[in-house]
């Protein structure tokens, strides 16, 4: 403990230059966590957005490696939209679109 209080004392802007370093990755992992929450919760604030009990999806083509349904893949037809709408327990039946875009300044 000794050599280290001494290391301390005689090497103070190295400790000093170790600590600043040390401040400002913490910083940073601070700062892209928040950044990170930031842009998930714009991802999906579209579909938060909503207010819907639930959301239908329809199954993925076999012809593709996905298992689970995506917003991108699923297409329901107008059939399917009246059935679900005339289904037992459902007020309300809407069919909605949703794509991404991508945009370059």
């Amino acid at each position: 403990m000794f050599v280290a209080w001494r290391d301390m004392l005689f090497a103070k802007g190295r400790f000093t230059l170790i600590t600043s370093v040390v401040v400002l990755i913490t910083l940073l992992v601070g700062f892209l966590t928040g950044l990170t929450g930031g842009l998930a919760n714009e991802n999906i604030s579209a579909v938060q957005g909503l207010n819907a009990d639930k959301i239908a999806l329809a199954n993925v083509a076999e012809s593709t490696s996905e298992k689970d349904p995506t917003f991108s893949d699923s297409q329901i037809t107008r059939e399917q939209a009246k059935a679900w709408s005339q289904a037992e327990g459902v007020e309300e039946s809407t069919a909605i679109g949703i794509s991404q875009s991508r945009g370059e300044t």
